[in-house]
């Protein structure tokens, strides 16, 4: 005869005895309907936690899919949304970088027109400085019919002159630069002088007699005596004045009209007026 286990054993005198008093109940439940009606409301309060218990499980889960559901549709709508504000605020720079250059620009063709300057616009693209000296590099060249001598100018004023050339780009030495120098006139009162570069810190008006009227404020500007810049050409205000009755010339500091720090555009005066409409004829 095989061994059977004594756990084994439990197990299936338990399942008979089990199956046998659901037989027992059974039949009498048939002979006595009353009692199986009882039994079966038994059974169903029995039941009933189970179900609810069921029910709200179920429901608890059905609601948390939703939310999940609704949740990542959140999460890819807000990145979709993300992804779309960057885009719009790239947009917006780019426009107001426009917008600046157009004012520029229009700074730039109203002075130009003012004065009745002509030649081409061209972009800083380079700025370097070597010791005592200093070097803007713009993107025109001998293909703009841009020429070694050319007078660069901003919206603001005097930048330098063209001192080398290439096809497509052009070398400008500017007038801070201690190597420049400019004749120059105080607007208000027709002093002459002449504007040398001092580097960084700006220029200043040499060769003005001690007994001349200078004041700090008073506007610098080309006289157009030397050939090279046309007459008229804001360079600089005064920012400070030293006159000595011992010395022959007064101390004069000048504050460049154009902000090298900030220079983006620029225009190569290639064609100045006649002589005849730079001013009225003396008589």
């Amino acid at each position: 005869m095989a061994f059977v286990p004594r756990r084994a054993q439990r197990v299936a005198y338990t399942s008979g005895l089990l199956l046998f008093g659901a037989a027992v109940l059974t039949a009498y439940s048939v002979q006595a309907p009353a009692f199986g009606r009882y039994l079966a409301g038994v059974v169903g309060g029995m039941m009933a936690p189970v179900q609810s218990l069921h029910q709200s499980v179920g429901a608890f889960l059905d609601t948390s899919l939703l939310r999940y559901r609704e949740l990542s549709e959140a999460v890819e709508l807000n990145q979709r949304l993300r992804q779309q504000v960057t885009v719009l605020q790239n947009q917006v720079t780019q426009l107001n970088e426009y917008h600046r250059e157009n004012e520029r620009l229009r700074g730039l063709l109203n002075m130009a027109d003012s004065l009745t300057l002509q030649g081409p616009v061209a972009r800083v693209i380079g700025m370097s400085s070597a010791g005592w000296s200093s070097i803007v590099t713009i993107d025109k060249g001998a293909g703009s019919g841009v020429v070694v001598g050319n007078p660069v100018v901003a919206a603001e004023g005097v930048v330098g002159r063209v001192i080398a050339v290439s096809e497509n780009v052009a070398q400008v030495l500017p007038i801070i630069d201690p190597k420049s120098s400019a004749d120059a006139l105080l607007q208000q009162t027709r002093v002459r002088g002449v504007l040398e570069g001092g580097g960084s810190g700006g220029g200043s008006l040499r060769f003005v007699a001690s007994r001349d009227v200078v004041t700090v404020g008073d506007v610098v500007v080309t006289s157009g005596f030397d050939g090279v810049f046309p007459p008229g050409l804001s360079l600089g205000r005064v920012t400070w004045v030293e006159n000595a009755s011992k010395n022959l010339f007064q101390d004069i500091a000048v504050e460049p009209s154009a902000d090298f720090s900030r220079i983006e555009q620029v225009m190569v005066v290639t064609a100045t007026p006649p002589p005849a409409a730079q001013g009225p004829e003396q008589p």
